[in-house]
């Protein structure tokens, strides 16, 4: 009969130590990457409420319909003053818009 060889365990602390906090260390990553998941969701769910607060106004500038402020169309204009300023020629054109459908009222102070 053959002799038996002895069986020696050796203990290492350092492993025991890795192993160990290894569950706390990848707790940790997990908690890290789900906090960086919610910070990513949460700044695509604000891109995505200014994207639709952005289109709302874009939609309803573009259904408002401004009047046309042309002297041509008012057919209002009282006198028209050309000046020369160097390069260019400015024309001032004075309108009456009490005259139009535009007037909204007088422009001066309240007096009380």
């Amino acid at each position: 009969m053959a002799k038996k060889r002895k069986l020696y365990i050796k203990f290492d602390e350092n492993k025991r130590m890795d192993y160990l906090t290894g569950f706390h260390k990848r707790k940790l990553l997990r908690r890290e990457k789900a906090k960086q998941e919610n910070e990513k969701l949460l700044k695509e769910e604000i891109k995505k409420v200014k994207n639709a607060y952005r289109e709302d106004l874009l939609q309803k500038i573009r259904s408002t319909k401004l009047p046309n402020f042309l002297a041509d169309d008012l057919h209002v204009v009282t006198s028209v003053t050309t000046q020369d300023a160097g390069d260019h020629t400015v024309s001032v054109e004075e309108i009456d818009l009490a005259q139009s459908h535009y007037f909204m009222g007088d422009n001066c102070e309240v007096v009380q």
